[in-house]
């Protein structure tokens, strides 16, 4: 008797912990609705974002193969942890619509799904939800300053690369940086041509 009132209390918890979790999530899609829209453009309009779309399936797979680990942590809302970061997130969106950079509205969405963990479900969920909630970053174009940094050495390492080969077939060539300069024409190695374009999509599979 003890242990059927105890269930059902536990299924009555679990129903209001997964109603709140629906209208957070609700509220969530209207208020970063603008920053979702930005996202999905990124993935439509850039080749190398286009893993975009399979990112939160596979952050959700992620927490999925986490279930049994999950059902073990004891739910401890951390209402303090949880709004700090809402008032973050709701910050980066401000601020990213006024000054209208795309990038730190789409980053607020990052911010504010651990929000949502922290707040209803506390800091054990948090930290067993840490690789998810992570693996959302290569859905964001954050990494463009890196690849940016990354790309001239690459397009020298391709300038020499395909200097070698030419050479080695008995063509004569003259390398300068990212030029390679040939009988009659002068062939430039485009950033493009770098393959750092799809550093991101490399590294998230």
């Amino acid at each position: 008797m003890h242990h059927a009132i105890a269930r059902i209390h536990t299924n009555i918890f679990a129903r209001k912990i997964w109603i709140k979790i629906g209208l957070l999530a609700a509220a969530f899609l209207f208020a970063y609705s603008n920053a979702i829209s930005l996202m999905v453009k990124t993935w439509l309009s850039r080749d190398d974002y286009s893993h975009g779309f399979l990112v939160p399936l596979i952050s959700f797979y992620f927490a999925w193969a986490e279930r049994q680990k999950l059902r073990q942590i004891p739910v401890q809302p951390n209402i303090i942890g949880g709004i700090f970061l809402f008032l973050l997130s709701a910050a980066m969106i401000s601020l990213g619509t006024i000054a209208n950079v795309g990038i730190v509205q789409q980053m607020a969405i990052i911010v504010a799904v651990p929000a949502i963990v922290w707040l209803l479900l506390g800091t054990g969920y948090l930290k067993a939800l840490a690789l998810p909630w992570a693996y959302l970053i290569f859905m964001v174009p954050i990494l463009d300053v890196i690849v940016e940094r990354i790309r001239l050495p690459f397009q020298l390492i391709t300038a020499k690369s395909s200097g070698i080969i030419l050479k080695f077939l008995g063509i004569p060539i003259f390398q300068n940086m990212e030029y390679i300069e040939l009988p009659g024409i002068t062939l430039q190695v485009a950033d493009v041509c770098s393959g750092v374009n799809y550093f991101v999509s490399i590294i998230s599979i």
